[in-house]
């Protein structure tokens, strides 16, 4: 199975559904939602336009704090599927394999990638044992 974070709802699926959850802030809700449309039988498409998603004047610690927000909250999507967040939360995505050739052919950048995929990966882990001391 794909796990993809589906976008755009037909606004009856969406409220069949009850929508997003929100116990859940951020990150969890963009899986929760689609998994649990799918599992329903529906079916969840991909296209090929390109979705630009503007994160304003992103900055390294500015990504660390929102990946720690979000972890505090994401075991109660962890606790739905279990299986399949275990392949969510993973430093390095599949995707980085697919498109190898692509990150050699700009070292530079693909360092500052990691560099930021590794901070927060650590910072969503201080927020999830945070969020856990906090429960």
């Amino acid at each position: 199975m794909k796990l993809l974070a589906a976008r755009f709802f037909d606004k009856k699926i969406f409220d069949n559904f009850d929508g997003y959850d929100e116990e859940i802030a951020g990150g969890g809700e963009d899986w929760d939602l689609p998994l649990r449309v799918r599992k329903s039988g529906y079916k969840i498409a991909r296209i090929e336009s390109l979705i630009k998603h503007n994160e304003g004047k992103l900055s390294l610690w500015e990504s660390m704090r929102k990946k720690f927000y979000y972890a505090k909250t994401i075991r109660k999507y962890m606790k739905k599927p279990p299986d399949v967040a275990r392949k969510q939360f993973t430093l390095f995505r599949p995707a980085f394999l697919r498109n190898w050739r692509k990150l050699i052919g700009n070292p530079v950048s693909s360092f500052g990638m990691f560099f930021m995929k590794v901070c927060e990966f650590g910072s969503g882990g201080v927020g999830l044992i945070v969020g856990k001391v906090k429960k």
